[in-house]
């Protein structure tokens, strides 16, 4: 079998529920969003989450792309979050690893930003600084399901075959990315697991 890093991004959304259930004891790596945890149905969702021995992720509190926020709103994005993850981990008795991923995989690379304005001198290099300060370890992805595509109302729009086609190649030791969506719960989860072709593993550990 693969092992595979299957991380799901955004939520707790209204799939969630439906996605603990299908993953059926497979364990999986939840980058949170802190709005949707700062909610009484989004917090007893993250405990949920981690009493089934999955983990949980910072995803910043708002989504916000960081090239288009300065420094102090960062900090505070990040922050806002970390301690509600914090308090999910200390209700249920666990260590937060303290996993991040950016918002877009957006790192706050000043190149990224077409407003001069906007522009802060080694504000990558202070958000990356300001992480490792607060024990955190960032991860990207190796494959993008591309799964949220699914749901636009454009010519960007794809179908479920191209989202199961970008998930197909994973490979060994890949981080997959997929979304607290509909086709994570109902198409994504079901395959990865009745394939028998891989083994989830969480991240952090």
């Amino acid at each position: 079998k693969k092992k595979i890093y299957l991380t799901i991004d955004d939520g707790p959304k209204d799939s969630h529920g439906e996605i603990l259930e299908n993953l059926r004891g497979n364990k999986a790596t939840f980058f949170m969003v802190g709005r949707s945890l700062d909610t009484v149905n989004g917090f007893d969702s993250a405990c949920r989450t981690l009493e089934l021995g999955n983990e949980i992720g910072n995803h910043s509190y708002s989504h916000p792309k960081f090239s288009r926020i300065n420094f102090e709103e960062v900090k505070t994005e990040i922050e806002r979050t970390h301690r509600l993850i914090e308090r999910a981990y200390s209700l249920v008795g666990r260590t937060n690893p303290c996993l991040f991923r950016f918002p877009y995989g957006d790192d706050g690379d000043e190149l990224m930003v077409p407003i001069l304005e906007n522009y802060e001198v080694n504000k990558k290099l202070k958000i990356k600084n300001f992480l490792i300060e607060m024990g955190y370890t960032t991860y990207f992805w190796n494959v993008d399901s591309e799964d949220y595509r699914h749901y636009l109302d454009n010519d960007k729009k794809i179908n479920l075959e191209e989202v199961m086609n970008n998930i197909m190649r994973t490979k060994d030791g890949d981080i997959v990315l997929v979304h607290d969506l509909p086709i994570t719960a109902k198409n994504i989860i079901p395959f990865l697991i009745d394939s028998g072709k891989y083994e989830l593993e969480v991240l952090g550990r």
